[in-house]
């Protein structure tokens, strides 16, 4: 049976869209490596800032000053009612 269809460039076709999904999965993975390198460093930012000068003191033995002690976060979270999901 003979549908004439054209399939002179099925390799070259074929070959693109292999390029394609490699393409695709090597921006995927720099995606995810640049997430969690970003997520870490944010992370370790935000603990490392107001806890180290704390820690550092209490490591020491010295009294902290009034001045140096780390202040709430100025909005707090409201409180929420606990939710179940089933």
């Amino acid at each position: 049976m003979y549908l004439d269809v054209d399939t002179s460039s099925f390799y070259t076709e074929l070959t693109c869209a292999q390029a394609s999904l490699w393409c695709v999965t090597v921006l995927w993975l720099a995606h995810a490596i640049l997430s969690f390198l970003r997520l870490y460093h944010s992370h370790s930012q935000q603990i490392r800032g107001p806890c180290l000068s704390r820690e550092k003191e209490l490591l020491l033995g010295h009294p902290l000053p009034e001045h140096t002690l780390p202040q709430p976060h100025p909005h707090p979270r409201p409180q929420e009612a606990p939710s179940v999901f089933i």
